[in-house]
């Protein structure tokens, strides 16, 4: 028969273990569902808007999102070299392509070019729908941070997550 201790112990391990494993992993990207906009100029926090886009009221995950046409990207990220993360964000609405960029540059200054640090999605047209792209940053990164290129109609923006891919250790 187990004493009355040690299930005590055995279940305060078990829920330690629990709120360790549960905890959400770092969103590298601040404001990333738009819900932040300081002031009457139309500037939203950590965020380059052009005039061509707009804040909107809705959206997938909040309050409101992002919407129009143009390019669009974060202030700078304090991501690692050499790390893997994953940029989940949600879109919909027309237009030909939004390209996503990791732009970063090396210690030299000079922008780092990896075929892994963009790509192209094509957007559905009525709902949101959940886009993702995992990628490991070269030895070299410095300074990233993430462009979105809106091309050939207006697309609409939300919920934009950056996190870090980490792997458990392998069973021995």
């Amino acid at each position: 028969m187990i004493s009355k201790k040690i299930t005590l112990t055995l279940t305060i391990a078990a829920l330690t273990f629990c709120s360790f494993a549960a905890e959400p992993a770092k969103n590298w990207i601040r404001n990333g569902s738009f819900e932040k906009t300081p002031g009457a100029n139309g500037q939203v926090d950590n965020w380059s808007i052009p005039k061509t886009m707009k804040i909107v009221p809705g959206g997938k995950d909040g309050k409101q999102y992002l919407e129009g046409k143009g390019t669009t990207s974060t202030w700078s990220l304090g991501l690692q070299a050499g790390k893997t993360y994953k940029l989940s964000f949600w879109v919909k609405k027309g237009g030909n392509w939004l390209g996503v960029t990791i732009y970063g540059v090396d210690s030299k200054k000079k922008q780092v070019k990896v075929k892994d640090l963009q790509t192209y999605f094509k957007p559905p047209v009525k709902d949101w729908a959940l886009q993702e792209m995992t990628f490991t940053l070269p030895a070299d990164f410095k300074h990233g941070r993430v462009i979105f290129s809106i091309h050939g109609g207006v697309i609409s923006l939300d919920g934009v997550t950056l996190t870090e891919v980490t792997t458990a250790p392998a069973a021995k």
